[in-house]
């Protein structure tokens, strides 16, 4: 069985979005979870094998993973996800302090979102809206 679950059916566009924050900082991570759980239901990890453990079985309508981790670091989650599925670029946004030019090509070769910290909340929350109308 696959780690993202591909005969998990897709929420309704109607039905609440859910979202998985993946941050090492855990007080970005209470920002994200207070500022979206008002219109989304939210899911926190630690880290990139955290993520890779809620993501086992569930579906995320979007997955937003720092970069900078340890024990499993954003770049290699998605690796790890995408090996499986994909089409997961189409719902994975990274969200980063320390934006390189390695993160850029990747995020170009793979065609995945990217948004600096210190992030605008409005502005995560329109890629975020923009990623679920799709």
């Amino acid at each position: 069985m696959s780690i993202i679950e591909q005969d998990q059916p897709k929420p309704e566009k109607s039905s609440r979005p859910h979202f998985l924050f993946v941050d090492d900082d855990l007080p970005i991570l209470e920002l994200f979870e207070k500022f979206f759980s008002k219109n989304a239901a939210v899911s926190l990890a630690k880290d990139g094998v955290d993520a890779l453990g809620k993501i086992t079985g569930q579906f995320y309508d979007a997955i937003i993973s720092d970069v900078d981790m340890p024990v499993l670091n954003g770049m290699d989650l998605f690796r790890c996800l995408h090996a499986e599925d994909p089409c997961i670029a189409e719902r994975f946004v990274f969200c980063t302090g320390h934006p390189s030019a390695e993160l850029e090509r990747f995020c170009a070769t793979h065609q995945v979102r990217c948004i600096t910290k210190p992030v605008s909340l409005a502005a995560l929350q329109k890629e975020l809206t923009e990623l679920c109308q799709n």
